[in-house]
């Protein structure tokens, strides 16, 4: 069933309380209310409350007695009026009487006092009673017959008997008198003792009333803080069931619902009907039966199992609802008689369990479907017992067969004691270590006989939670591996050999350049032998065996092995033996699964002997290039020579004339021809210093820090001459900021007249009849960045007519040339080329969109202290 419940603090409603359990609860809720020292305060108050109570009555009855003697003393007063009244009706009968004479006008007065006299006889003393009374009729029966007549007349006898009525009249006034007297006095103290009776009750009343007062206060306040307390602590209870994640519901002793709160509401939509509280769980296991749907007697079923679980308050039970998700259900009863009901929500737990459950499976599948043999192994018996199914693959025996089998019985006899003593010693590392080992192993055959097959066992001592100490692990097959391996050793050994025996340098570095291998002739060459190479870096064999630029682009990405590239360079370098070699580097990056560079494998030829023959073929090529201008030189030379000769001629023709005058020789025409003569002896110097410069042999020189400016106004001066000859204007354009480049004067110049006097050979075979007069060759340098850093860029411009689409491509090739074989032999750009890259730069060329051609080189600046080149291109 959904779960049931309600808001925290929704209850049902509360039984009436009877009288008898009232009074029954009375004397625990006092002492609940006021406490110990309350309750005897409240005792004596009430106590004290008594005995006032009992003064007020003592005083009640006090007042009850003194009405009785204001009653008496009313009708004394009454009797003493009466007695008055009668003594003034005697002094009205005595005026009336005055001297013996009835005197008329005294009538009047008479009748009066006797009519007031005869009214208040007969109205106080209608009964006879009492002395006065009595008396007062003796004297209304003297009196009457008297006042009857008209007029009354008195005689000395009646006058003598209304005399002595009268003063027993008196006499009895006076003793009623003296009894009131005595009364009033009586009632007096009497009234003076209830008087204290009553403040003393009052005292009381008003001290007990305090105390209770207090008291109550004291336990109201106590109360209401105990209410606060209660609200507050209800409080935090709602907003913590309230928060609670589970669905929480109360049920009373009778299974009636009390309170749930809102995740129990979101788990059981029948808690969302207002009049879900009070409802008994058959009530609401019902509604939740018929919203789940189905037919009746389905529903009255799941209605049963419901109570039943609810009722049997049992182990908690896990079950999936409608919406999808698992909750856990459980039912607890508490010692007032409640059912606390509380839904969990464990779908996570539940997915996890599910998921750990279905990875269980695929788990064993996996160890089953596994080429590899996962064991278990009882170390006190050394038996097995668990074997995956791959042992069939791998012992020829069926899993079952081999558990509860020794494993040192499928072992080879002679690795057994081995693997022995290696599980021993290395258990006692501890639990959980992994170790690993490696052993031969029995696999039974159908023919009986056992085959030996390499295995590599990985496992680890475990204890089982029955306190069983197992060793786990798995068992692959190597055999295949190891045979590898075998094989794998001798081809190293035998390529070990090859490599030794090769001529090249070959030497195996890691990615900071620390070298791991090196072959027999790096060692005879650098004198060091393998043990003593291996560790350190290259750096200390060759001081710049790689360009750090891309050095660094190797180390800084990923590549792939198509778009990776050797690279190579030249090194000058001193072997053991302290001679001077050239070796011919290059250096091929190994790259890792990833990507990365992992290795470098470096290979370098002695190019010592080939370089000296290329540099008798560079200083063949310079000596092609002085025979090329060796006859512009002498007509150069010539021409100075002629005016030294006129200017000689004409100073010994000033001196014979000077001898045959017989006279002195001016001295100043004289000093002026030798000016001429001197000037043109210091041109053919310079003219004969550079094509003697050029000329020299430099297979001796080493590379040095130059600025290329003079090598390029030397390059020009030599074949300004030949141009201006042939009709074209030679000019130089060079920044003034052009930072110093590595290698030869010489060789530059060398490059420069090349290139020259090839932009010339082609401007003059465009014009075979000496028509252009527009042909210019422009040289110009600039500096220029790089990537690598800062670089001089020269380029040798023409206007003629290009160069062959067909030749451009092989254009720097050996034996290729757009010239006749009787004036080009095809190597002068290869050496320009080979040149321009032991200085480490870069030579192209191309045709101008305009029309010409242009060669450009490149050439990368000096580093500080450099005096060996690295054959690197630079970008142009």
């Amino acid at each position: 069933m959904s779960d049931v419940g309600s808001r925290p603090g929704t209850a049902s409603r509360p039984r009436p309380l009877s009288l008898t359990g009232l009074l029954r609860s009375f004397p625990m809720l006092v002492r609940r209310g006021l406490g110990t020292i309350g309750v005897a305060w409240a005792t004596g108050a009430a106590l004290l409350f008594l005995v006032c109570c009992l003064a007020s009555f003592l005083y009640l009855w006090l007042a009850l007695h003194q009405n009785e003697t204001v009653a008496a003393r009313r009708k004394s007063a009454e009797v003493l009026e009466l007695v008055h009244v009668g003594g003034e009706l005697v002094y009205a009968v005595q005026a009336y009487t005055d001297g013996g004479r009835h005197s008329v006008h005294a009538l009047p007065a008479l009748r009066d006092a006797w009519r007031s006299f005869d009214a208040q006889l007969n109205r106080k003393c209608l009964l006879p009673g009492g002395v006065v009374c009595t008396d007062a009729w003796l004297l209304r029966e003297v009196l009457a017959p008297i006042l009857a007549e008209d007029p009354p007349l008195f005689g000395h006898d009646e006058m003598h008997r209304v005399l002595v009525a009268h003063a027993e009249l008196n006499r009895a006034g006076t003793v009623v008198a003296t009894e009131l007297e005595t009364v009033i006095d009586r009632v007096i103290e009497r009234y003076q003792t209830a008087l204290a009776v009553l403040a003393l009750s009052t005292l009381g009343f008003i001290a007990s009333g305090l105390v209770l007062l207090l008291l109550v206060g004291r336990a109201a306040l106590e109360r209401h803080a105990l209410y606060t307390q209660a609200r507050e602590a209800e409080a935090l209870l709602s907003e913590t069931i309230e928060a609670l994640p589970a669905g929480l519901t109360v049920y009373d002793s009778e299974e009636r619902l009390m309170l749930f709160n809102a995740a129990a509401r979101e788990i059981s939509s029948v808690l969302t009907a207002p009049d879900a509280i009070g409802l008994t769980y058959t009530e609401l296991a019902a509604r939740a039966a018929a919203a789940r749907g189905g037919d009746p007697a389905q529903q009255r079923e799941r209605v049963q199992v419901w109570l039943q679980r609810f009722r049997a308050k049992g182990m908690p039970q896990t079950q999936r609802m409608p919406n999808g998700r698992w909750y856990e259900w459980s039912e607890k009863k508490t010692a007032s008689d409640r059912t606390v009901g509380l839904r969990i929500d464990v779908t996570h737990i539940k997915t996890l369990q599910l998921q750990s459950d279905k990875a269980r499976r695929e788990y064993q599948r996996l160890v089953e479907s596994l080429a590899d043999v996962v064991f278990e192994v009882d170390i006190a018996s050394g038996a097995l017992i668990f074997v995956s199914a791959a042992a069939a693959d791998l012992f020829g025996l069926p899993a079952a067969e081999m558990v509860g089998t020794v494993l040192l019985n499928h072992v080879h006899a002679e690795d057994r004691e081995l693997l022995r003593d290696a599980v021993r010693r290395e258990l006692h590392s501890g639990e959980g270590e992994v170790h690993q080992i490696g052993f031969r192993v029995l696999q039974a055959s159908a023919e009986g006989a056992n085959v030996v097959r390499y295995v590599e066992a990985r496992y680890r001592r475990l204890v089982r939670d029955d306190g069983t100490a197992i060793v786990s692990g798995v068992v692959r097959d190597v055999d295949g591996e190891v045979r590898l391996a075998r094989r794998l050793e001798q081809e190293r050994a035998r390529l070990r050999s090859i490599i030794d025996s090769s001529a090249a340098l070959v030497v195996l570095t890691d990615r900071n350049l620390d070298i791991l291998m090196v072959n027999h002739e790096f060692s005879v060459f650098s004198g060091l032998s393998s043990e003593q190479a291996v560790g350190r870096s290259l750096h200390t064999v060759f001081a710049r065996p790689i360009d750090p630029f891309i050095l660094a682009g190797w180390l800084d990405r990923s590549w792939t092995e198509k778009a990776l590239t050797a690279a190579r360079g030249t090194l000058t370098v001193v072997d053991a033996e302290g001679r001077e070699r050239v070796v011919e580097v290059t250096a091929r990056p190994v790259l890792n699964a990833e990507g990365l560079v992992r290795q470098i494998v470096f290979v370098g030829v002695d190019d010592t002997v080939r370089r000296e023959t290329e540099r008798a073929l560079f200083d063949a090529e310079r000596l092609k290039s002085v025979g090329t201008i060796a006859a512009t030189v002498i007509h150069e030379v010539n021409q100075p020579l002629q005016v030294i000769t006129l200017a000689a001629e004409s100073a010994l023709e000033d001196l014979e004339a000077a001898t045959l005058a017989r006279r002195s020789v001016e001295p100043a025409p004289v000093a002026a021809k030798f000016e001429r003569v001197l000037k043109q002896v210091d041109r053919m110097v310079r003219i004969t210093s550079e094509l003697r410069a050029f000329s020299r042999a430099t297979a001796a020189e080493k590379p040095a820090a130059f600025d290329v400016r003079g090598a390029l106004a030397s390059a020009v001066d030599l074949t300004a001459a030949p141009a201006r000859h042939a009709g074209i204007a030679l000019t130089l354009d060079q920044a003034d900021d052009l930072p110093l480049v590595l290698g030869h004067v010489g060789r530059l110049e060398q490059v420069m007249i090349n290139l020259i006097n090839n932009a010339r050979d082609a401007l003059v075979e465009s014009d075979p009849e000496g028509l252009r007069r527009d042909m210019v060759i422009t040289v110009t340098a600039r500096a220029v960045p790089t990537p690598r850093g800062n670089a001089v860029r020269i380029t040798v411009d023409d206007n003629g007519p290009g160069i062959a689409a067909d030749v451009l491509p092989r254009l720097f090739e050996m034996f290729v040339t757009t010239k006749p074989r009787t004036k080009g032999t095809g190597l002068g750009l290869a050496v320009c080329q080979r040149i321009v890259e032991e200085m480490g730069g870069s030579i192209v060329a191309a045709n101008k969109p305009e029309g010409g051609a242009r060669f450009t080189v490149m050439l990368p600046e000096a580093a500080p202290g450099s005096t060996e080149a690295v054959a690197q291109p630079v970008s142009t």
